[in-house]
């Protein structure tokens, strides 16, 4: 199932791969590529990275996770602090319009791949990288035998008591906390967007006695669950999706999941573009997305893993038939948009949180 490049796409990479051998010719040929740390870099470092550097020769050097004003700044001041960003759909669009990225040629690229991301399409500035989904967390007895049907369980703490736990607003759109809210709060999934963010407000303050602790990692919503800090909460499906999660008793249910959707992009004036190309193309082979998806609970980009992988596995992912209709796409295009000159809704949310949600 391995893809190599073509020669298309070697000589549309020859070029530039020569300007990059000559840059980095003392310390060889080089791609610089995000960490996303804990289960996430895991699954990065063993799907992708190691395998890149024993086929090509290149080397793969991380940096943490670069958050978007960081990787926005860097850009802008000429010196792009990495080769390919890890990029949330809620932020991309804004990348894009403010011409930050550089276009994707797909000439180096199996056009098979290609034809096969989804459920989201290319960009002309970006490929869909993977899907993850914010899923309802809880302890197996607080609902014996039973799934939660949604959200409003966790807002519900005369029948199900105890401390929950609730991704923070500071992550903006990452956590889905503010549709949460509003689902727990009786909104149908087909009106949630454009978001009322009075509702979501008022219901997130109810809810605030309850919350032992807003998290920011998706280790730390995890070690609260088994450490059975917390009885209820959000989390993303991959940490939560482990046998050492199972055999603590913490569950999940994909009803009312947050499917989002991250990005790999290049940077305008990305130190390493040529190697940047070859990275995606090599990570978005089917073989490589179905390693990646065996290793943590995300689902491939390239649809064509899906038939690498066994069923039992598939049914461990958010897009996988039986799965994506029980939950909600979440719309990067509204997130992205401008509240009002220069403000999206990304971070009207969070200034949202900071004043009206934990600041009162």
């Amino acid at each position: 199932m391995s893809v190599i490049l073509n020669r298309r796409g070697a000589l549309a990479f020859g070029l530039s791969a020569a300007t990059t051998a000559c840059a980095t010719s003392r310390k060889g040929p080089e791609v610089i590529l995000c960490d996303g740390g804990s289960f996430w870099g895991r699954a990065q470092r063993r799907a992708f990275y190691k395998p890149f550097e024993e086929e090509t020769g290149i080397r793969v050097r991380t940096v943490p996770f670069v958050m978007p004003g960081k990787l926005r700044t860097s850009i802008e001041q000429g010196r792009p602090v990495i080769d390919v960003a890890d990029i949330s759909g809620a932020e991309l669009p804004r990348f894009e319009r403010d011409g930050l990225l550089a276009p994707v040629d797909l000439r180096g690229f199996d056009p098979q791949d290609i034809a096969a991301l989804g459920p989201r399409k290319p960009r002309k500035h970006a490929l869909p990288s993977f899907y993850a989904s914010t899923v309802l967390a809880y302890r197996q007895e607080l609902f014996p035998g039973r799934e939660p049907a949604g959200w409003a369980a966790m807002w519900d703490t005369a029948r199900h008591p105890g401390e929950r736990m609730l991704g923070s607003g500071l992550m903006g759109q990452m956590a889905a906390t503010f549709e949460i809210a509003l689902l727990a709060d009786g909104v149908s999934p087909e009106r949630l967007y454009p978001l009322d963010w009075d509702r979501a407000i008022r219901a997130l303050r109810r809810l605030r006695p309850s919350v032992a602790r807003y998290w920011l990692s998706s280790g730390d919503a995890l070690q609260m669950l088994n450490e059975q800090n917390v009885v209820i909460g959000n989390i993303w499906n991959g940490p939560v999706d482990t046998p050492e999660a199972r055999d603590a008793g913490s569950l999940y249910t994909w009803n009312q999941g947050i499917l989002q959707g991250g990005y790999w992009a290049i940077p305008r004036g990305a130190p390493n573009h040529a190697n940047a190309l070859r990275f995606m193309a090599f990570a978005l082979r089917p073989d490589r997305q179905a390693h990646f998806a065996s290793l943590i609970g995300y689902s491939p980009a390239n649809q064509r893993a899906f038939v690498l992988l066994p069923p039992g596995r598939t049914a461990h992912l958010p897009t996988a038939p039986q799965n994506l209709t029980r939950q909600i796409m979440q719309d990067d295009e509204w997130w992205a948009k401008e509240d009002r000159p220069g403000i999206t809704n990304v971070a009207l949310s969070v200034k949202l949180w900071e004043t009206e949600v934990v600041g009162k």
